[in-house]
This record gives structure tokens, sequence and C-alpha cells, in this order.
């Protein structure tokens, strides 16, 4: 009975956990970022099998710097300090190592530190012999072709030093190369070696306040000042389309803080160029592709940098992984600029690194090379990955219904990815279904792409009340119509009324003086057609409008930030503010009115933010993105409106000329300031009282 309980446990336990992803233990561990930038725990998409670092037959690597892969799955390594080109086959092993080769004029040659290389489209091969300055060129049977040497060209400044480092080449047989140190952008050259120009050159302009700190500044000052220079890039690549990405390591801390935080991509570390130099790479994601995100601009001691980019490699899909030189790490990105995952770090067990010189694919293995340890790492890919990769492939292939089946097998892995909210999300969008892509969307603060799905969405129920929409506009323009007309009626008719004004027919004269300002505000302090009770009722429909707008307005247009205490506080604090400081000058200039006088015209100037700003919010929530601006010249206009207001009803309630009035407005602006300074120096001398006090009574209590 007992070994049938115990069969039993047994068989329950590996229905319960055999089912369950199992994650391969590795020396680093893989993660992503949320949409809001916070670091995320992922599985392994990539997990180090194993690493080489010798060949049978030529013994070790020394420094490798490159290393790529051809159509055949054949590795090419430039193996630098050892002044040698190794090809293996796509087991790993030997097939030659090409140290010396027979040149033209029937010498043996060598390499000098070779650095780069390249395969081109009929299996040609081109290596960067940096320390020779020249690019060797061999036939795809290994057999010695021809040296392209520098190139020559009146742009090229006379002290050039031509260090190639970087090479590659597009299906038109163009030559793109990278020379060390040289920031004029990338080089171009025909097969024969002619020059034909530069591209994607990306030039550091000075900040505003150094440009303007160098006119002040001496020649002498200026030579002793960092120079203000073009970024070089370091590494390229060329895709099966023919675009060229090359990346770049020296762009500075804010320019890559700017680029996090609005797009502005004239700075970045990793470009897609078309061959005439555009840059087309997408950066659609919820950052763009920079490796890590959160880093600290500052200059402290223990801060940590940006990441340093220095290698790029591409699959046919369009997806690219990218080295982080600074802090061994490789970091993956879908053809979107979303990222997939990062791995990798510092140290000397298999699967990090201590140089991380450069990476290629092999079919469904990666492969990466560390110039320090002198060695090869093969990472294969996890059951994860191959989720990730095989969703990206049917999304591209437009298979949507199979593609949300492949990201919700991916959520079983990661549920906490939100590119899988996303991918579902989009496969959702494509297949019709708006309403159900907008939750998974909104649930992810893509705000980008629920705009999309709301305006198809919008679009959707236009069509299928094609009919009602007509007579609903027609209905509202009347309404607005009726209502403004009863309004004016309304006025007309209690005009002659003196006394007993009942609360509605002050809240109705709001209309008369939105439009007429000056008898309007003149009546309300003269003929009492208004009072504080109706000023109150007006003053708290503005402020739930405000608190309306940070909390019923569309998803698109809501601040995440937003708090009912800050709602209140920003309407009211600018509102009391104005009344006493205004109000102090006023009796110092003459100003007829009192306090109830200010409070209640500048109430009443408050209704143009009701009734342009209520609808509009509620509106906002049928509002795309790219009509954001119909909500915000709206609220301006309110707003305009509303100021105009005051400034008239301040005239009018003062008795002031128009000339005087601006300087009285203009000084409650100033006295607001100096009521707020008053404010925090009260707030921070308390405190410091405060604290002076509770130390006094600590220090009390020991001596005791």
């Amino acid at each position: 009975m007992k070994i049938m309980k115990r069969s039993i446990f047994c068989l329950f336990f590996i229905l319960l956990f055999g089912t369950l992803p199992v994650y391969a233990k590795t020396p680093y561990v893989s993660y992503t970022y949320s949409s809001s930038g916070e670091y995320q725990d992922s599985p392994n998409a990539y997990i180090p099998d194993s690493s080489i670092y010798s060949i049978n037959g030529i013994g070790t690597f020394k420094g490798p710097k490159d290393i790529t892969t051809d159509k055949d799955q054949n590795v090419y390594v430039c193996d630098s300090g050892n002044n040698r080109l190794i090809i293996l086959d796509s087991n790993f092993c030997l097939k030659i190592a090409i140290d010396h080769f027979v040149d033209s004029d029937g010498k043996t040659d060598f390499f000098n530190n070779p650095s780069g290389i390249c395969i081109g489209k009929d299996g040609t091969l081109y290596i960067a012999d940096t320390d020779n300055a020249r690019i060797v060129v061999f036939t795809k049977d290994f057999v010695f072709l021809k040296v392209i040497l520098s190139p020559k060209s009146n742009i090229i400044p006379e002290d050039f030093i031509y260090k190639p480092i970087a090479i590659g080449i597009d299906n038109l047989n163009r030559l793109y190369v990278i020379s060390s140190g040289y920031n004029m952008g990338i080089i171009t050259m025909d097969m024969e070696g002619n020059f034909q120009g530069f591209i994607g050159s990306q030039v550091m302009a000075p900040n505003p306040i150094e440009y303007l700190w160098r006119m002040f500044m001496s020649k002498e000052q200026i030579k002793r000042t960092a120079k203000i220079v073009p970024i070089d890039y370091n590494n390229i690549a060329i895709d099966a389309k023919g675009f060229i990405y090359a990346t770049a390591s020296s762009i500075s801390a804010e320019n890559l803080k700017q680029l996090v935080k609005s797009g502005n991509s004239s700075y970045a570390p990793i470009k897609k160029l078309t061959p005439s130099g555009i840059d087309v790479l997408k950066r659609n994601g919820s950052f763009a592709p920079i490796g890590d995100i959160n880093f600290d601009t500052t200059i402290q001691e223990n801060s940590k940098g940006p990441s340093s980019i220095t290698e790029i490699a591409i699959k046919d899909n369009g997806v690219y992984s990218v080295v982080d030189s600074k802090y061994n790490k490789i970091f993956t990105y879908d053809n979107d600029g979303n990222m997939l995952y990062a791995f990798g770090g510092t140290g000397f067990v298999d699967g990090i690194f201590q140089t991380l010189a450069s990476i290629a694919y092999k079919g469904d293995q990666l492969l990466a090379i560390d110039s320090d340890k002198g060695c090869i790492t093969i990472f294969n890919q996890t059951e994860y990955g191959e989720l990730i990769e095989q969703a990206i492939n049917l999304q591209q292939n437009r298979q949507f219904s199979e593609t949300t089946a492949v990201w919700e097998n991916i959520k079983q892995y990661n549920n906490n990815y939100d590119l899988a909210f996303l991918g579902i999300g989009k496969s959702l969008y494509e297949q019709g279904n708006y309403t159900q892509a907008m939750e998974y969307f909104k649930s992810i603060n893509n705000k980008q792409y629920y705009s999309k799905a709301l305006k198809q969405n919008r679009d959707l129920m236009i069509k299928k009340a094609a009919l009602a929409v007509p007579f609903l506009l027609f209905g509202l323009i009347l309404l607005i119509v009726k209502l403004f007309g009863y309004a004016k009626s309304y006025n007309l008719q209690h005009a002659g009324t003196t006394t007993n004004r009942s609360l509605k027919e002050q809240l109705i004269y709001s209309f008369h003086v939105i439009f007429h300002p000056f008898d309007g505000f003149w009546d309300l302090k003269h003929e009492k057609r208004g009072s504080i009770k109706s000023a109150t009722i007006i003053l708290a429909a503005a402020a739930m409008v405000f608190i309306a707008k940070d909390f019923i307005a569309g998803y698109l247009f809501i601040s995440s930030n937003s708090s009912l205490l800050s709602s209140v506080l920003n309407f009211s604090i600018p509102f009391v503010l104005w009344c006493i400081a205004n109000w102090c000058l006023t009796t110092l200039m003459d100003g007829k009115g009192t306090l109830a006088d200010i409070y209640i015209s500048i109430s009443y100037a408050l209704v143009p933010i009701i009734l342009l700003v209520l609808p509009i919010v509620l509106l906002s929530n049928v509002f795309t993105l790219e009509e954001a601006q119909l909500l915000n010249t709206t609220i301006n206009i309110a707003l305009l409106w509303s100021g105009f207001l005051i400034f008239f009803g301040s005239l009018v309630v003062h008795d002031y000329t128009f000339g005087k009035n601006i300087c009285v407005c203009v000084l409650s602006i100033v006295g607001i300031a100096i009521i707020l300074f008053l404010i925090l120096l009260f707030l921070n001398v308390s405190s410091r009282l405060l604290a002076f006090i509770q130390n006094l009574i600590t220090e009390i209590s020991f001596r005791f």
C-alpha cells in the first residue's frame, strides 16, 4: 500500500512539474525591459554549449577580433594576434588556415593584424589587413586575387591614415570600409578600389551653452579644451537587401538619453543606412536600440555609463544582435526596434566574457569571439528563443492566427514579456478584432498601437451608424444654438430686475458675461447680477472640469502621474494666489473692487473652460494621437478666453485705464511669485525649527 501511494505521488509530481518550462543554468541572467523602462528577468533565449580555444593542427587562438559565417555555415575567424585567417567547416573542423599568400608579383606576403572579414555573394573573401593599410581579396577557393590599397581623392585629407578595421560588400559589389579613427563616415569604393565617397557621417554639434562659452575664449583656451569632432563608426554589416548597418560607440550619454526620451536619432549608436547614407532604422519599440537604457548621465565615481556598441550581426528576418563591449553583453532586437532579450556579462567561465569582440549567427546558433580568452563560444537557441523567432517569422508572413497561438505559448514562459502582449495585440489588430487589441496595447501602455486600433474601431462604428451620424451632429448643433438662444432671451427678460435675483438668474447671466465682458462685469458688480454663491458654483464646476481632464479623458491623453490632490491643487492654488495678489495690489493702487468682487469676476471668467474643455475631454475618448492637437488647441483657446475675461474683469471691477490694468496684472504675477517665495521660506524655516526642537529634546533626554 505504501509503495502504491509513493508511486501515485511520484506520478503526480511528474505530471505537475514535468510540463513546466525548465531553464538551463547559465552564468548570466537574461533580461529585457518593460514598456515603462523597468528591468525584468527573462528566460534564456540562448545558452552556452561549448567554447573552442584551439584547433587541431594550428594551435590556439590569439586575440581574435572578428567572426562571420557563409551560406554553407562555414566559419571564418580573424585570428588577429597570430596574423592569420582561419576557416572552419559547419562542424568547427579546420578547412584551411591562411597566414601567408603569394601576391601578384610572385612574392610571399603576410597579414599584419587582420581585424575584419566579409564574404561577397559569389563567395569572394575580403580581409581588412589593418596594420598593412589594405584589403586583401581571395576567391571562394581561397586563392589570392588582389589587394585594394588606400583610396585616393582630393576630398580625403593629406594626413589621412588608412587603417581598415571593418568591411562590407553589397549586392552590387560596392565596398564599404570603416577606417579606425576616421570620422568622415563610411568609405565607399568600387571593386577596383576607386573612391566613390562617404556616407552616414555623424556630426557632433556643440550644445548652445558650450558654443556661447567658446565665443569668449581665446585661441589658446580653445586649443586646450576638448575638440568637437564628428563621431566615428566602429563596425559594419550588410543585410540581404543591401542595407548597411553601422555601429558607433563614441556617442555621449546625454545624446543617448535624448535618443531614448525623444527618439532623436541624429546621434544613434546603431544606424541602418541606404547606399545614399539615409538612416532608415526602425525605432518603434518602447525605447530606441542603444543597449542598456538605465544609466546615469551624471559624473559620479560609481555611476553606470551607457553601453558601448561595437559589433552587429543580422538575420534574414531582420532580427539583429549587437555587442556591448563595455559590459560584455549581447542585445537582440526585431526589425521594428523592439528589444527581444539581452544576456552576457564579464567573467572567466564559459558563457560570459573578458572582451567580447564579435558575434555571428550560424543557423540557430550564435557564435561569440572573446579576444582576451582567445576562444569561440557557441550558444544554442533554447525553446523559448525558437518560439520568439517563430512568432516573428509568422508575423512577417502575415499568418496572424498562428502568431497569436505562438505568443500565447511564449507567455507561458514569461508572463511579464511586454512583447508577447504587443505581438498578440498586433495579431488581433490585423484580424480586425480592434476592441480586444486595444486591451492588449493598453496593458503594456503602448499608446501608438492603441491609437491605431482605436481609429479602426471608431471608423467601424461610424460605418455601422452611418445614417445616424448626420442626425446626431445636427441635433448637437441645434441643442447648442437653442441653449445660447435661451440664455440670451432669459437674460434680456430679467434685465430690468434689480432685487431678489434667483440663483438661476445669476448662473445664466454668465453666458452674457463671456460674450459682453465690459457691461457684463459692470452689471455683476453694480447691479448684483452675480453673487459669491453663484461664483462658487461656477468655480466648483471649473475645478471638476480640470479633474475630469486628468481622470476621465481618453486613455491616450491621461497622465499616469495624476492624482486627485494634485489636480485640485493645480487648479485652486493659482486661483487663490491671483485673488490675494490682485487684491493686495489694487488696495494700494486705488482699485475700486473688493476681494469679493475679484472672487466673483474671476469665477465668472472661468465659464469658457467649462463650456469648451468638458465636451472636448469627453470626446477625447474617441480621439487618436494624430488628433491630439485638436484637444490641445481647444484647451488653449479656453484658457486664452478666460485669461482675456480675467483681464477685462479686473479693468471693469477696479475702474482702471487699459494701461494701468496691464501694469496691475503684471505686478499681480510678480506678487504671486513673491507669495510663493515667502511660503516656501516659511516652510523651510519651520522645518528647520522643528528639527532643532526635536534635536534639543533628544539632547535633554540624554542629559537626564
